[in-house]
Formats: C-alpha cells, structure tokens, sequence
C-alpha cells in the first residue's frame, strides 16, 4: 500500500494536528513533501473525509509557521546559521552568493517565485533571512505565495487526484 493510499488512514486515526505537524516540519525544511501532502489532502477533501477549506487554511497556516520560523532563524545568526548541521550539509557559501545575485536582480519577488520551484523553497527562505530581508517584506510575499500555492495544489489533487490514484492503483 502506498503513502498516499494511507495518508486518509493516518489523518483518521492521528487527526488533523498531526498533519498540521507535517505541513510546519515541511516549512522549517525537513524532508516532508509538502506538496504531496497537500494533493493528498484534496484527494480526502473530494471523497469527503475533510473540508477543503479547512485543508487548505491547516497547509497555509503550518507552512507559513515552518517557513517563518527557518527564515527568523537564518536572521538571527546570520551567516554563522549556515555552519550550523545540518544547515551546512545542504547549503554552501556558493549558494548563498547564488541567492544573493537574484535577490540583488528580483528582489522581493524571489519569494514569490521560488513557492513554485520545487527544492529551492528552503535554500530561498534561508537566503532571504542570512540578507536580512525585511520581516515584515517575507511574511507578506511568503504569504501572497503560499496562498496562490496551497490552493492550487490543494484543488489539483481535489479535481485530479482520483483519476490520477486510480490510474496508478487500478
């Protein structure tokens, strides 16, 4: 049986505040797909085992948490937070002056679009944090972004997902 197959299982006998635990540990980076699990989630939305509504504002809600927390703890320590494991394991000096080049050439903005580029979200936020972008400028674009996000992945495996699962799993 497959992760996604069990994820109605889990959500029934765990509740939905361990979902919202996987939707914040996604955000603060940890390897949990956030993105299957929030088309997993309109897949459970369209068999009615959950509010769509509810769904989407528990990923908004645990990501934008996640994603805050990485970021206020990038800008706090600096550029000491990349020496940190496993920070450092992951993110290299040339990656932050990578980062840095495009928030020098798109500024703001590089919030918005890295949302929609897997693998590059948590690397993005951190980057954000150790140039020390405005608090107030991250939760806005993170927030204009991850509602754009949520929603539209969340809706993708509500309209999509059923066929998708039963072509996979007959």
């Amino acid at each position: 049986m497959s992760w996604l197959e069990q994820l109605p299982t889990f959500v029934e006998h765990y509740g939905l505040i361990t979902l919202f635990a996987l939707y914040v540990a996604g955000g603060m980076g940890s390897p949990v797909n956030s993105d299957l699990l929030m088309f997993s989630a309109g897949i459970m939305a369209q068999q009615g085992l959950a509010s769509s509504s509810l769904l989407i504002l528990i990923s908004f809600v645990g990501l934008m948490i996640g994603d805050t927390f990485l970021f206020r703890l990038a800008k706090r320590y600096g550029r000491n937070f990349l020496r940190f494991p496993p920070v450092c394991w992951f993110f290299s000096p040339h990656l932050l002056r990578k980062g840095n080049r495009l928030f020098k050439r798109f500024g703001d903005r590089m919030i918005l679009v890295v949302r929609f580029i897997p693998g590059t979200r948590s690397a993005s936020i951190m980057t954000a944090g150790v140039l020390a972008l405005p608090s107030r400028t991250f939760l806005i674009f993170n927030g204009l972004a991850l509602a754009v996000w949520t929603s539209t992945i969340h809706l993708a495996g509500f309209y999509l997902g059923a066929p998708f699962v039963q072509s996979l799993f007959g």
